[in-house]
């Protein structure tokens, strides 16, 4: 990443494992937030170089902004990679959005406007179902016509082929009325500040096996810190783009359950170990 002389306000890991088209769009609404006063950082799982040629053309206004961090495909090692990440970031607030989803042009905003000390803040994320994901064009992102997908496709909404559309609506005010539970963390939507997550020593490394244990994981030793959840559902909002889900494995399921009976805040295999080896 080249040098700035702009502030940076907040870290946006974006972690990824193949998908060019997905984070190509991801890229594409990054580029047109509100605020630009953060960097944007690839957490990159062992894709090929395809993803290499995307961060290469990534929109203008991302240039200078944006780090590629790559490591070796070895199997999923999300939360490796995620630590990298962290490690590199030069700010003092980490926002993640996974590649797959498209933030709204208020996205950063949302998440900066909103924090505060003692709090992480989980926002959702509209699902883009398989027909209104293959009509999506970059058009539709640039301008502006997929913040107003709820509004804009309420046949899709009733066939079911969007999902969770309420996420998407824009109203800032509602989350500031602090009403309902926040939502649990989805790797793909949440924020902290960056001492909270070095407090538990990140992400936690033995979280081989995909399917969102990663999160739960997090999530409970933010808690146990006495970090408190925060929402940011109508202000932070991303769109999430179809593909085939992956069910949690047995392995990863099994290994919540441990964790959550040893309640350990600080996981063993995390960003110290990174931090040791640098």
């Amino acid at each position: 990443m080249t040098g700035t002389n702009k502030i940076i306000s907040a870290s946006v890991l974006v972690p990824t494992y193949n998908h060019p088209d997905f984070v190509r769009r991801t890229l594409i609404g990054l580029s047109l937030q509100t605020r630009t006063d953060f960097e944007v950082i690839i957490c990159d799982d062992g894709s090929g170089p395809e993803i290499s040629k995307i961060i290469d053309d990534c929109p203008v206004v991302l240039q200078g902004r944006i780090s590629h961090c790559w490591q070796e495909d070895k199997g999923f090692r999300k939360c490796r990679i995620l630590n990298e990440g962290v490690l590199r970031s030069a700010s003092d607030y980490l926002i993640f959005l996974d590649a797959d989803c498209i933030p709204h042009s208020h996205f950063i905003e949302g998440h900066l406007c909103a924090r505060m000390t003692g709090f992480y803040l989980v926002g959702r994320r509209v699902q883009l179902g398989e027909k209104v994901t293959g009509r999506l064009s970059d058009d539709n992102i640039i301008s502006g016509r997929l913040e107003w997908i709820w509004l804009n496709h309420i046949g899709a909404v009733i066939r079911g082929e969007i999902r969770h559309v309420e996420a998407g609506v824009y109203l800032p005010w509602l989350d500031g009325l602090g009403l309902g539970r926040c939502p649990k963390i989805k790797g793909c939507n949440f924020s902290s500040w960056k001492a909270d997550i070095e407090k538990i020593n990140g992400f936690n490394e033995d979280f081989i096996t995909a399917g969102g244990g990663e999160d739960d994981d997090i999530e409970r030793r933010l808690i146990l810190s006495g970090i408190c959840g925060k929402s940011v559902k109508n202000t932070a909002i991303c769109y999430h783009q179809y593909h085939s889900l992956v069910t949690r494995q047995c392995q990863s399921s099994e290994l919540c359950r441990r964790l959550t009976e040893q309640k350990n805040i600080v996981c063993e295999h995390g960003l110290k170990q990174h931090a040791t080896d640098k």
